[in-house]
């Protein structure tokens, strides 16, 4: 089962138990409004009611008690779904949890192996650079008048490339190998006029 069945058996869970909830409360209220009748019809029986209108009375007073048995049975029932939905709810709820820890967990892996593969490249060009001796001297930059800077690499990508994999490959070069690195995202400044040699 993945995280997103999971999750719907959750939410269809969920929408039961509001639907039983609100059917309960519906209950509640029609018990409440036969308990308070039938209490009306006792307090109208006095002394000097009729034979006649206390045999009416009673009758009235049976039916609502009927209505009320059958209201207070509806509840027993609502309120042993909404157990065990309850019940179905946890359980779901832990087979959601599992779900999203394994896909977590997928994700962890996916991200280890995209960061050694990244690795396994920045090591194959750092071995190239260093193999070859030279150091990739093909721009130069004028800021005014002052001297030229130089760099120990070059580095250029598409566009689509500088979030997903430039930006950290030039932090590792410059961080864990020290190299001096020219790199756009930091090496372009607004006025600055570049030329190619």
């Amino acid at each position: 089962m993945s995280v997103e069945q999971a999750q719907r058996v959750v939410n269809q869970i969920d929408k039961d138990i509001a639907d039983l909830e609100k059917k309960m409360v519906e209950l509640v209220k029609k018990e409440a409004e036969k308990t308070r009748k039938i209490d009306n019809i006792q307090r109208s029986i006095t002394k000097n009611t009729s034979q006649s209108m206390l045999q009416s009375k009673t009758r009235q007073i049976e039916s609502c008690q009927k209505n009320l048995s059958k209201i207070l049975s509806d509840k027993a029932t609502v309120n042993q779904k909404l157990a065990d939905k309850r019940k179905r709810r946890v359980d779901a709820a832990g087979k959601l949890q599992k779900e999203e820890l394994v896909q977590a967990k997928k994700v962890e892996k996916q991200q280890k192996n995209l960061y050694a593969a990244y690795e396994k490249q920045i090591k194959e060009l750092t071995d190239q650079i260093q193999m070859s001796g030279e150091v990739v001297k093909n721009e130069r930059i004028l800021i005014g008048s002052g001297p030229e800077e130089e760099y120990d690499v070059f580095v250029s990508h598409a566009t689509e490339d500088k979030e997903s994999f430039a930006d950290e490959f030039v932090r590792i070069l410059q961080q864990k190998f020290n190299l001096k690195v020219w790199y756009d995202a930091v090496s372009i400044r607004w006025g600055i006029v570049y030329e190619q040699k």
